[in-house]
């Protein structure tokens, strides 16, 4: 599966390309463990100091990870690498969360056009059933937060471009800090019922294919979250973004 790359210049660099490649193409999956160190410094012919930078390289990607006493293994390769890496633009206070909604505005009022052109049936159903997982009387702010993206996530899926669902996921996940402060700054009546007013509106008119009408619909869903966005701001500093567990 490896091949030797010691005539080959920038060796650090072009075993992490080769490493990189094997997981993207799919040799490599989710959960595999790495040969060890030793092993990779024979099968690509370099020393164990390029094999060592180029897996911290590829572990600052997002696509490996080391498990002390265990070895190196593959990450899922989705959006949770795009999501970290917002995270860590929070936390460096390049990207303001301001920042993501605007890009949140710019896809999402698109897909939900999208979605109202290409929407399966199971697409329907699996809208519909997070709206009804939002309507119970002791609803936890992390299930909200939780049911709240997974609509989003599902919008995404049903406009049928794989790439949406991934923007879609890794913009939701950072910002579902936003969630759980909301949820606990407006009460959970009022945040869960606003969520399915506005989440019910956008499945009425996917369902009914109207694109333009699913496309105001999530853009007056939006301007919704920007108001609690902007309260939330009041008691949140942006950086705990980055460290956020859900």
């Amino acid at each position: 599966m490896f091949r030797s790359i010691a005539h080959e210049s920038s060796l650090t660099q072009r075993a992490q390309v080769q490493i990189e490649d094997l997981i993207v193409g799919g040799a490599l999956t989710r959960g595999d463990r790495l040969p060890s160190e030793r092993e990779l410094t024979e099968r690509l012919q370099v020393s164990k100091t390029v094999v060592r930078e180029a897996i911290r390289a590829l572990v600052g990607k997002g696509l490996l990870e080391v498990r002390a006493g265990s070895g190196v293994y593959v990450r899922h390769f989705g959006s949770d690498v795009i999501e970290e890496s917002m995270k860590l633009l929070l936390r460096a206070n390049v990207l303001k969360p301001a920042d993501i909604h605007e890009i949140r505005t710019i896809l999402e009022v698109n897909i939900a056009g999208l979605a109202a052109a290409r929407a399966q049936a199971s697409d329907l159903e699996a809208m519909e059933k997070t709206i009804r997982a939002l309507d119970q009387p002791k609803l936890t702010a992390i299930a909200f937060a939780q049911t709240d993206v997974a609509f989003h996530n599902h919008l995404a899926l049903a406009a049928g471009n794989p790439l949406c669902s991934v923007l879609v996921s890794s913009l939701n996940g950072v910002m579902i800090e936003v969630r759980l402060r909301a949820f606990h700054l407006q009460g959970a009546t009022l945040t869960a019922q606003r969520a399915i007013s506005y989440h019910s509106r956008i499945l009425e008119r996917v369902s009914a294919r109207d694109v333009e009408g699913a496309r105001q619909a999530m853009q007056e869903h939006l301007a919704g979250s920007l108001q609690t966005l902007q309260r939330v701001a009041e008691a949140l500093s942006w950086d705990q973004l980055g460290h956020s567990s859900a």
